[in-house]
């Protein structure tokens, strides 16, 4: 299987249309984005390889290596940090790994929101040109 290449205008392109044709297949085209995770720490921006925090578990919160806790208690670090700020009340009955996490889950929208191809602005009003 070769592998292909696109400039960031055909991707985009791409992106709008929504399907790509694979030979005799039509396959739905969606955007990646990659947020990085740190394992070690558990917060989110960095991977373990550049982490210089203290150790955190990934499950209880604590100060061990997730894959040594022995807990049944779910602690997400990364929500427990966000609700310290005023505006957000996470619930932080989950991993820090969890996909449905709301701190994920917001910085998966910023990213969204920063990466998504502008929209042509539009008016409704005859009298404008």
């Amino acid at each position: 299987m070769q592998s292909s290449s696109y400039s960031k205008r055909e991707a985009i392109q791409l992106l709008r249309r929504g399907r790509i044709f694979l030979d005799l297949q039509s396959c739905t085209v969606k955007p990646f984005y990659e947020i990085k995770r740190c394992i070690k720490c558990q917060k989110i921006g960095h991977t373990s390889l550049q982490c210089k925090n203290d150790t955190t578990c990934g499950k209880c919160g604590e100060s061990h290596d997730t894959r040594t806790c022995k807990k049944d208690t779910k602690q997400c670090i990364n929500c427990q940090h966000s609700n310290k700020t005023p505006k957000t009340t996470f619930s932080t009955d989950h991993y820090a790994f969890d996909n449905k996490c709301n701190s994920y889950r917001n910085t998966l929208n910023s990213l969204r929101d920063t990466t998504r191809p502008a929209k042509k602005a539009t008016t409704h009003n005859k009298n404008i040109p």
